[in-house]
């Protein structure tokens, strides 16, 4: 009878162990497992969380620094433009003032010329008196001899 009872016993204590071995054991582990797996799974969400931000964060200092290049490359072609039309705006103003020297030199060559023309038309005035006066003074020399000649005669 005793022999009976210590068998029951220790029969009811071996399912006893069995069962903390299924359930404390073989059941924790396989609850470390899957925490593992959803930890490694978390992990790896946020990796790529973590990669896609990354690369989201590159693509917007790419396109800012896309767009900074193309503001710098317009600035350059605005100063770029308005050098040359200031270049085209110096050219026209020293055509302008070659134009306007090559017109005054020609009115003070024209100035030149008509005042030669007036020295040379004096010149000649002055010649024609000289002949003029020359004439006149042989005509009275003329006269003169001749009337001493006729004064002779009487």
């Amino acid at each position: 009878m005793i022999k009976d009872l210590c068998s029951i016993v220790y029969g009811i204590l071996l399912l006893y162990f069995i069962n903390f071995i299924f359930y404390y054991i073989i059941i924790n582990n396989n609850n470390n497992n899957n925490n593992y797996n959803n930890n490694n799974n978390n992990n790896n969400n946020n990796n790529n969380n973590n990669n896609n931000n990354n690369n989201n964060n590159n693509n917007n200092n790419n396109n800012n620094n896309n767009n900074n290049n193309n503001n710098n490359n317009n600035n350059n072609n605005n100063n770029n433009n308005n050098n040359n039309n200031n270049n085209n705006n110096n050219n026209n103003n020293n055509n302008n003032n070659n134009n306007n020297n090559n017109n005054n030199n020609n009115n003070n060559n024209n100035n030149n010329n008509n005042n030669n023309n007036n020295n040379n038309n004096n010149n000649n005035n002055n010649n024609n008196n000289n002949n003029n006066n020359n004439n006149n003074n042989n005509n009275n020399n003329n006269n003169n001899n001749n009337n001493n000649n006729n004064n002779n005669n009487i």
